[in-house]
């Protein structure tokens, strides 16, 4: 009898000791290399691709004429082609561990024929205007040698002009190129896409070129005995898929919200055809993160490490301690930062959300009430009830800045979009979450309009701009009221007598 009842909990406790094992065991999946070959919208490949190929280019910008010396080109490049023009468009990018040398030229000019003829009443160039062919060419150094002249050359596969004659624009689109890209020490067929830009206005002329990511990882892990597909983008361009984000300190976009750093973005369980959201926003969707040290998937934290090539992912477990957070917002996707990196929240109806112990502050956010209806309809008594109480997201958004808008939640339409997005600023209070206990976050609604003063055209001249700023202080980015943008906000300036000295709309953006 003493026999059988100690030999079950024992069997149990070893149960539960397996289990754990088990739960805390490392997850490591390989991811196969993916390319794009369009980026045209037309082609269903690339709509499909879409969540992949929106990715932040590694960015080149040069004022023709005023060219600055370029330190890393002159130490990489030993030889140089003959170029067309006076001033070719030099760089150095950034792929994998390694720098590569490149130099925008012109295509060489057409022989025309005896009998070839001006148009009549062609509007004329202005002096100084980017050709049809300028930007055309592009040497770049694939094989690291120094040498420019010996790795073909690529040409643009089309252009497009538009501006007058008094100013130009240029652009020069390539085709997707391919490179064998060596990222600590693993070698892969990496693939970027590539266009060149030209710009002149008068006596200014300036060019400038981005080069896209134009290569994903993708694969499947088991996760809690679910296989799910993953998929690592290389957001900022770079050739690398391990780059961890991070807060671009001293930077803020217009109105005080904090600038990320771009690192590289990890999927779980993408749509196949992604529509309705923004693959560069990850609080519009839920399965867009951060790369960053952790990952919540289904409420559950995982440590992440990827290759720098990344052809392995391993996803382990958390054994981090926990807290709760609370808003009183639902429908939100937040991303909060602290020492443990990036990290997306899930408003949920019935329960708080979770996040490991420490100080977090507020990196962005989206509200989502599209769709919102309360059924069944309310009586009379209830409408009344509804209107005195608490007014919800859409209803204060609605009301502040819908003019004569009499849409309430219950009317909203199911398929249209109805969301807020916003951005915290460095002044966000951190939070403090302890282990095991439930603290506040705060933001969203009410939203209260701020107007700024700049004298940007002499002291009689003032320019107005206006942001709408939430409950802890975070700036709106984006706003929608069932698929449309509301009304432009109006102004009306007086003097202290009452005399009206201007009036006007601030426009969006």
């Amino acid at each position: 009898m003493t026999t059988r009842r100690w030999s079950v909990p024992v069997a149990a406790a070893l149960g539960l000791i397996a289990a754990a094992a088990v739960e805390l065991s490392a997850e490591t999946c390989t991811l196969e290399l993916k390319h794009f070959d369009s980026r045209s919208p037309v082609d269903p490949a690339a709509y499909t691709a879409y969540a992949y190929r929106a990715t932040y280019p590694q960015h080149f910008y040069v004022q023709i004429g005023h060219e600055q010396p370029n330190d890393d080109f002159s130490k990489i490049v030993k030889k140089e082609p003959k170029y067309v023009l006076e001033h070719p468009f030099r760089g150095v990018a950034d792929f994998g561990s390694h720098k590569y040398a490149f130099a925008f030229d012109a295509k060489p000019p057409k022989v025309e024929s005896d009998d070839a003829q001006e148009k009549p009443n062609a509007e004329k160039p202005a002096p100084g205007a980017p050709k049809a062919d300028e930007y055309g060419r592009l040497f770049f150094d694939r094989n690291r040698n120094g040498d420019l002249t010996d790795d073909g050359v690529i040409e643009s596969q089309r252009t497009s002009r538009s501006g007058s004659a008094s100013s130009a624009y240029l652009r020069c689109y390539y085709p997707t190129i391919r490179l064998a890209v060596e990222a600590d020490g693993t070698t892969m067929d990496y693939a970027f896409s590539c266009q060149a830009y030209c710009r002149a206005s008068g006596a200014y002329k300036y060019a400038s070129a981005s080069f896209n990511a134009a290569a994903y990882r993708e694969g499947r892990i088991t996760l809690d005995g679910k296989q799910r597909r993953v998929a690592l983008v290389d957001f900022n361009s770079n050739g690398r898929f391990d780059d961890a984000f991070a807060i671009r300190e001293g930077a803020t976009y217009s109105g005080g919200g904090v600038v990320a750093m771009n690192g590289d973005m990890l999927l779980v369980d993408p749509p196949a055809q992604p529509t309705g959201y923004s693959p560069y926003d990850p609080t519009s969707s839920e399965d867009r993160h951060h790369m960053s040290k952790l990952v919540c998937i289904d409420g559950r934290f995982y440590d992440v490490v990827a290759s720098a090539a990344g052809d392995q992912l391993t996803l382990t477990p958390s054994s981090t301690a926990v807290g709760h957070v609370t808003n009183p917002n639902k429908g939100f996707r937040a991303v909060v930062y602290g020492e443990k990196g990036f990290l997306k929240l899930i408003g949920r109806e019935s329960e708080p959300s979770t996040l490991p112990v420490g100080e977090w502050k507020l990196l962005s956010y989206t509200i989502d009430q599209t769709g919102y209806r309360k059924e069944p309809e309310p009586s009379p008594e209830e409408e009344k009830e509804e209107q005195d109480a608490t007014a919800s997201l859409l209803q204060t958004l609605a009301a502040a800045l819908v003019q004569g808008s009499a849409t309430t939640a219950r009317e909203s339409s199911r398929s249209m979009p109805t969301l807020v997005s916003a951005r915290g600023t460095a002044d966000f209070p951190a939070v403090r979450v302890r282990e095991g206990a439930t603290v506040a976050f705060p933001f969203g609604p009410p939203y209260k309009p701020s107007v700024t003063v700049e004298h940007r055209s002499g002291a009689d001249q003032v320019q107005l701009g206006m942001s709408l700023i939430g409950s802890a202080g975070e700036v709106c980015s984006s706003l929608r009221v069932e698929g449309r943008t509301p009304p432009k906000p109006e102004f009306t300036i007086r003097t202290p007598d009452g005399k009206v000295v201007a009036e006007g709309a601030f426009e969006y953006g």
